[in-house]
C-alpha cells in the first residue's frame, strides 16, 4: 500500500498443498483402487505431468460414461460425445488419444499399487519414491515454482519446495527407521 512492501504470513492447511494432494490421493489408489475422485485429485495437482486440456479431457470422459475402479484399467470404447451418438472417424481418433492419455495416467499409479501390494516397512517408501521419479514430481513442483514466482507469489513458491523437501525427507527417514522391519 502506497508503495510500501507488505509481507503477509498466512497459513495454508498442509492437505491442500499440490504435493501432499498428489502423495496421499496416489496411496489412496494404491490402497483402496482407482476412484475416479482420487484420480482427478492426483491429476490437478499439476504435478503428475499432464496438461489441462488432456485433464479435462480424461475428466468429461470420465464422468459421462462414470468410469470408476477397475474401468481406468480397461481401453475405453464408449463414444466421447455420449449417448446415441455413432463412432464416426473423429470420435474413434478422439478416444484413441482419450486411451493414450489414460495410458500414461494409470502405468505409474498401477505400478505403485503393485509395488505397495506386499510391500513392509522401507519397501512403502521407496515405492512412493519411485512413484514421484516415474512422474517426473521434482521437475513439475520445480515448473510449478517458477511459474508461482512470476505471478508474484513467491511466498507460495518457496512453501511449494518446503513441502516437497519435506516429503522427500520423510520418506528418506522412513526407509531408514523400517530397514529390514
Amino acid at each position: 500500500k502506497c508503495g510500501i512492501s507488505v509481507f503477509e504470513d498466512s497459513r495454508q492447511p498442509v492437505d491442500v498443498s499440490p504435493v501432499v494432494a498428489l502423495v496421499s490421493s496416489a496411496v489412496n489408489i494404491a490402497s483402496f483402487g482407482f476412484n475416479t475422485e482420487s484420480v482427478m485429485r492426483c491429476l490437478k495437482t499439476g504435478l503428475a505431468g499432464f496438461d489441462t486440456k488432456e485433464i479435462s479431457d480424461i475428466e468429461n470422459y470420465a464422468y459421462l460414461w462414470k468410469i470408476n475402479g477397475s474401468e481406468w484399467l480397461r481401453e475405453w470404447k464408449q463414444n466421447p460425445k455420449g449417448f446415441g451418438e455413432e463412432l464416426g472417424e473423429e470420435e474413434k481418433e478422439e478416444l484413441a488419444c482419450l486411451n493414450e492419455i489414460r495410458n500414461r495416467m494409470v502405468a505409474p499409479l498401477y505400478s505403485l499399487r503393485e509395488n505397495l501390494k506386499d510391500a513392509k516397512g522401507e519397501d512403502a517408501a521407496k515405492a512412493i519414491y519411485v512413484f514421484l521419479e516415474k512422474i517426473n514430481a521434482a521437475e513439475h513442483i520445480k515448473n510449478l515454482a517458477v511459474s508461482l514466482e512470476k505471478q508474484g507469489e513467491t511466498g507460495l513458491a518457496l512453501e511449494l519446495e518446503r513441502l516437497w523437501d519435506t516429503v522427500i525427507d520423510l520418506l528418506d527417514s522412513l526407509e531408514t527407521l523400517l530397514r529390514g522391519r
